[in-house]
């Protein structure tokens, strides 16, 4: 097994060790501990990532993105099936919890003035629309994205998405490095 992968494996079982003890200590009755889950994990990854990359011997940028890509791969197919699993058969009780306090917020006097501020500044936009027809489309979202199957989805492209561009990053950078105090 490659140390991209043992890393990425490793990067996992933080990652899932982290939400089993949310979970435990009741963080997850929070509204916003989704927020927090998801910068808690983008950090692992950037951690797990750098990890990789810098320990790979060959200077090469191609072989460090790869490697930085192949750790992404491990935890973003991990972590993806683990919040399906949570959000399906764990703590099914959480989306629809969040999905009831998403709904409350478009059904708010704030959301509505909003609404018509927005459709007061763009009129050609809106022009078809009105703003009882926007918040049914928000609530029509709302409810569609907060199934297990999106998540999944989401959260699979999300980590992927940040996790390339982080090893791009991090293999540019440890480059640089690398030609600067070698010289």
């Amino acid at each position: 097994m490659s140390k991209s992968v043992k890393i990425g494996l490793a990067a996992v079982f933080i990652s899932i060790f982290f939400e089993i003890s949310t979970f435990y200590y009741g963080i997850h009755e929070n509204i916003n501990a989704s927020e927090i889950s998801f910068m808690f994990h983008s950090l692992i990854l950037i951690i797990s990532i750098s990890t990789t990359i810098i320990s790979i011997s060959k200077n090469e940028l191609i072989t460090q993105f790869k490697a930085g890509i192949k750790t992404t791969s491990i935890f973003a197919i991990f972590m993806s099936i683990f919040f399906f699993s949570y959000n399906k058969w764990i703590n099914p009780d959480y989306m629809e919890n969040r999905r009831k306090y998403l709904i409350e917020l478009t059904k708010a006097d704030l959301t509505k003035e909003n609404i018509k501020r927005e459709m007061d500044a763009n009129p050609k936009y809106y022009e078809s629309e009105s703003s009882e027809d926007l918040i049914d489309n928000q609530q029509e979202s709302i409810n569609t994205t907060r199934e297990p199957k999106v998540i999944f989805a989401l959260s699979l492209f999300s980590l992927m998405f940040l996790g390339m561009f982080f090893s791009l990053l991090i293999s540019l950078a440890n480059r640089f490095i690398q030609k600067r105090f070698t010289q």
